[in-house]
């Protein structure tokens, strides 16, 4: 079970960000993403909590830590980056209108992946269930 963000990923929100949890079905997308997304090593999604997630770390390829974070701020994802020089402040990359546009705008996918993901999304977050 993961747990919500302490340490030098708190210091990335301020007290009134990440109120709001991102949706199970951004979550899944966000996850096959990660296994899809080109890169050597391939990309990390790390979430704060496995059922109510308010926050994902990004470990780019190569990378051996978090170096990007998503969270929503009403309705807008915003993506932050800490450089990996060392800097404790995070910069601000971008807003976007959905967890799934940030995604791709980190690391995009082609017409194979992305048919890929949405087969593996078809497999884990079926129909029936998107009424919940």
């Amino acid at each position: 079970m993961f747990t919500r963000p302490k340490g030098d990923e708190a210091l990335l929100l301020g007290p009134d960000e990440a109120k709001t949890r991102f949706h199970r079905s951004d979550v899944l997308f966000a996850l096959e993403w990660s296994a899809l997304a080109p890169g050597m090593g391939g990309w990390d999604v790390l979430l704060d909590d496995e059922r109510e997630t308010y926050l994902l770390s990004i470990v780019p390829p190569g990378g051996d830590a978090a170096s990007f974070f998503l969270y929503r701020k009403g309705r807008e994802v915003v993506l932050r980056w800490i450089a990996p020089a060392g800097s404790t402040a995070p910069l601000e990359v971008g807003r976007f209108p959905s967890l799934r546009a940030a995604l791709l705008a980190l690391c995009p996918l082609n017409d194979d992946q992305m048919q890929a993901l949405h087969e593996s999304l078809e497999v884990l977050y079926p129909r029936t269930l998107r009424s919940e």
